[in-house]
């Protein structure tokens, strides 16, 4: 569980809001708080995901005004929530998982430590398997363009 003291850092130094697994913010991505610390280099990752995302998402003009926000949101829409360590522990802490705002049934975090497949996910790997098809190659280029932040992929 993340103290108050590493929220703060994480929120004032990355701009990723720090909030529950059932955020009551339309966040672009969030941390949740029972999540284990994440490195400066994930957290890097994961401010770099977000501002992709937006750039993917929203038009330029749009964009601009959502990551000019301390801690970027979008009415309405659906918050990836990301958390390092299971929730049921298994011997998955070192482990990356994430949930949709609006998920309702099913596990609570994919993937699911409890699935016969299941395979321990790093963070980038996890934001790649996120990705639709759709945006897979724009991401590939993404990381390309920025391997000071994800320099082994």
């Amino acid at each position: 569980m993340l103290t108050k003291r590493w929220v703060k850092h994480i929120q004032k130094r990355f701009h990723i809001p720090v909030d529950s697994s059932y955020p009551g913010t339309y966040w672009i991505i969030s941390i949740d708080r029972e999540s284990q610390m994440p490195t400066s280099e994930e957290l890097r990752q994961l401010q770099s995901y977000r501002e992709f995302w937006v750039r993917q998402v929203y038009n330029e003009e749009y964009a601009q005004k959502i990551l000019a926000n301390g801690l970027p949101r979008c009415s309405g829409h659906n918050t990836a929530i990301f958390r390092k360590g299971s929730p049921a522990g298994n011997g998955a802490e070192q482990y990356w998982f994430y949930r949709k705002m609006t998920w309702q049934s099913g596990p609570m975090f994919v993937p699911d430590v409890m699935g016969p497949n299941y395979k321990g996910l790093t963070l980038v790997e996890l934001l790649d398997q996120h990705l639709n098809d759709l945006r897979a190659d724009n991401w590939t280029q993404w990381k390309k363009e920025h391997l000071s932040i994800f320099p082994a992929n």
